[in-house]
């Protein structure tokens, strides 16, 4: 046996990932109540722990849905609802009404889910996937401030490069209950 046969056998199966991911009704098929431990973490490790619940929900007579983050550090809940507002979902293209004035834009492709946008002199980066019957929820932030700039040189070909830092990143595994 070649190498190469061996390492076809093991190897990660794309033609099936690529079926599962065109499967996937989103956000129908994420429907339900959601639990876990948020883990927030700076460079330095985890730096906090509390638990998290996601809602989404189905609009009676609207084509949108509910969007609930529930979070508990133990002293106190916060609740956020949220709309999901379904603008193209053949192209993929959401919106979250945060029911403040604040409209994000969010995008469903490959399978995940993607919002990036800037508050506050920060960059956040959130998605959320589905892995196995679990929900992966991950948000990353830092300054919008570049922190380098690297490349452009006289060479053709290289472009010049700015590198943002990161402060934050936040991961919790939810299960549907």
């Amino acid at each position: 046996m070649t190498t190469s046969s061996c390492l076809s056998k093991k190897s990660f199966n794309q033609e099936l990932e690529n079926k599962r991911i065109e499967n996937i009704n989103f956000p129908e098929d994420w429907t339900g109540r959601w639990q876990g431990d948020l883990m927030i973490y700076s460079g330095l490790g985890l730096q906090d722990q509390l638990k998290m619940e996601l809602i989404i929900e189905p609009i009676q007579s609207s084509n949108n849905f509910t969007f609930t983050i529930v979070y508990d550090d133990g002293l106190e809940l916060s609740k956020r609802e949220y709309e999901l507002i379904v603008v193209n979902k053949k192209q993929g293209l959401f919106l979250v009404d945060e029911k403040n004035s604040i409209m994000i834009e969010s995008y469903f492709m490959g399978g995940k889910w993607f919002q990036r946008f800037e508050v506050a002199g920060s960059m956040l980066i959130c998605t959320i996937e589905q892995q196995g019957n679990n929900l992966v929820w991950e948000i990353s932030s830092g300054k919008s401030e570049k922190i380098s700039t690297s490349g452009d040189t006289n060479i053709d070909g290289i472009l010049e490069v700015n590198t943002y830092p990161f402060g934050v990143y936040q991961r919790s595994v939810l299960t549907k209950f």
